[in-house]
C-alpha cells in the first residue's frame, strides 16, 4: 500500500491543488450570494446542476490550556457546575487487598484458573503429493 500511495501521490498532488482552488472559487462566489442561494437562510444548502454546496455549523469546541488553572478558577468563581466529580470503586486496590473487603455487600472477589493448550505450529501437507 505504501508503494502504491507513494507512486500515485505525485500524480494526485496537482489535482488536489486544483480542486482546492476550484472549491475556493465556488465559495468566493457563493458567500456573497448566500441569502439568494439559501432562500434567505431557510435552508443551509443549494443544489446546482453539477453538485451541492452546504453551510454547516461545527459544534463549539472547548480548549483548556491548563486543566489545573481552569479547575481552580471555576471553583473560585462558584462555577462548580462546570466541574465533574467522579467517584468510582478502585478495583485495583481491592485486588491488592481482597481480605479488607470480605463481607462488604456488592463486592465479590473471585479468582479462577484456566487450562490452556498451545500446540506448536505444524505444517500440514497435502495428501497425495
Amino acid at each position: 500500500m505504501a508503494v502504491i500511495n507513494q507512486t500515485h501521490k505525485a500524480r494526485l498532488e496537482p489535482l488536489e491543488t486544483e480542486i482546492q482552488a476550484l472549491q475556493q472559487g465556488v465559495q468566493a462566489w457563493c458567500e456573497p450570494n448566500r441569502n439568494r442561494l439559501t432562500q434567505d437562510g431557510k435552508v443551509k444548502f443549494h443544489d446546482f446542476p453539477a453538485g451541492t454546496v452546504k453551510w454547516r455549523m461545527r459544534p463549539p469546541k472547548v480548549t483548556l490550556k491548563s486543566i489545573e488553572m481552569a479547575l481552580e478558577a471555576l471553583l473560585q468563581r462558584g462555577l462548580d457546575r462546570f466541574v465533574r466529580t467522579r467517584q468510582e470503586v478502585n478495583k485495583d486496590a481491592i485486588r491488592d487487598d481482597p481480605d479488607a473487603v470480605l463481607g462488604v455487600p456488592g463486592i465479590k472477589v473471585e479468582q479462577g484458573e484456566d487450562f490452556i493448550v498451545e500446540p506448536f505450529e505444524t505444517r500440514l501437507e497435502e495428501v497425495g503429493k
